[in-house]
């Protein structure tokens, strides 16, 4: 019995201490990470503001956040498309910054512009005054032309109406259309004995009214021609200088068109009343016919009257061009000091280098 006890006993313990080995627990694999936690996006903060998003394939969107729909962001492409984009699937989020506003400065009249704009609308009216300056001297030449071509057709009108005047004569007569006797002016000269009148035609009266009729539309333009560029010229630049020479030939050219519109009524009035005054003694089966004149009521404008005309032409018309060359020179002379103003320049006393060439003096003297 204590065999037995003792067998069992032991038996227990060597059998365990030969064979049997304790089991292995196995490793945790390497390669085992914690699940990735995605950060928070705040999709309300950044509604209506322009996102650059990259999804889990690499895909990247820019828009505008318009809001959430269904657990999608939705955005506005730049060419107005809309774009879905599933929040599960969004790796990124990034804000694209709106561009800083462009510099200002305050305007002379109370307004802001940017530096560039201000520098071009300064260019431009410094070219727009130059081409005004030269259209100014260029009309001014015009106007001085066609304001000789009315000087001369006011003359020639005055060498028929001193014609006129040297052979005027009155004269009564039988009046051709109607039965009476016809009085009045001719410049008709004697051809026969008797007393007798030639058939003049009345063309001296028809060549002062043709002349005058020239010389009314030409002065009428040569006056706008040379006054009015420079006119505006002056308002645009607030110039006051010579501005009684202005005036002085716009009344000249005003009085000149007032002498012409007077000179062409007395010459058409005397045209339109004109009438034949014949001989009653002349014999009507002559081979001559009938001895008869062209008679006017008047004898027409005074000598001298005409060239009175062509005196306030001409004299208006120098008036304006000297104006006109002197309001050129000084809008010419403030384009190139504004010009000249804005050059900037390195001074070494006694010397001035300027950008884009050119050495000055410096200095006052």
């Amino acid at each position: 019995m204590d065999v037995r006890i003792l067998i069992l006993g032991v038996s227990p313990a060597s059998t365990t201490s030969d064979g049997a080995t304790t089991p292995e627990i196995p490793p945790a694999p390497a390669d085992a990470t914690a699940p990735e936690v995605r950060p928070a996006v705040p999709w309300a903060v950044l509604k209506d503001r322009r996102l650059r998003i990259t999804t889990d394939d690499g895909t990247t969107t820019v828009g505008v956040l318009l809001g959430l729909d269904g657990g999608a962001a939705i955005l506005a492409g730049h060419d107005g498309a809309l774009v879905s984009i599933p929040m599960a699937a969004v790796a990124s989020v990034l804000v694209i910054p709106e561009p800083p506003p462009p510099a200002t400065i305050q305007a002379p009249l109370g307004g802001t512009t940017t530096l560039a704009f201000r520098e071009a609308e300064v260019q431009a009216r410094r070219n727009r005054t130059e081409r005004f300056a030269a259209v100014t001297r260029g009309t001014a030449i015009a106007g001085g032309v066609v304001a000789s071509l009315s000087t001369v057709a006011s003359i020639v009108a005055e060498g028929f109406n001193i014609h006129r005047w040297s052979l005027s004569k009155r004269v009564c007569g039988q009046d051709y259309y109607a039965d009476g006797e016809v009085c009045g002016w001719t410049d008709g000269s004697d051809t026969k004995g008797g007393g007798a009148y030639s058939y003049a035609y009345y063309d001296n009266m028809l060549g002062v009214a043709t002349s005058s009729s020239i010389a009314i539309p030409l002065h009428f333009v040569a006056g706008p021609l040379t006054l009015v560029p420079s006119t505006l010229l002056r308002q645009r630049l607030g110039d006051v200088v010579g501005r009684r020479r202005h005036i002085a030939a716009w009344a000249l050219w005003g009085a000149g068109l007032g002498s012409l519109a007077a000179n062409q009524a007395v010459s058409w009035t005397q045209v339109a009343n004109a009438r034949e005054a014949c001989d009653p003694t002349s014999d009507p089966g002559a081979s001559e016919g009938i001895d008869c004149v062209w008679v006017a009521p008047t004898r027409g404008a005074p000598p001298g009257l005409y060239l009175l005309s062509a005196g306030l032409t001409v004299s208006s018309t120098i008036l304006a061009i000297l104006d006109a060359n002197d309001v050129a020179r000084r809008a010419e002379q403030s384009v190139a000091e504004s010009t000249a103003a804005r050059r900037p320049s390195v001074s070494l006393f006694p010397f001035r280098l300027q950008r884009g060439g050119g050495v000055g003096v410096a200095g006052r003297f």
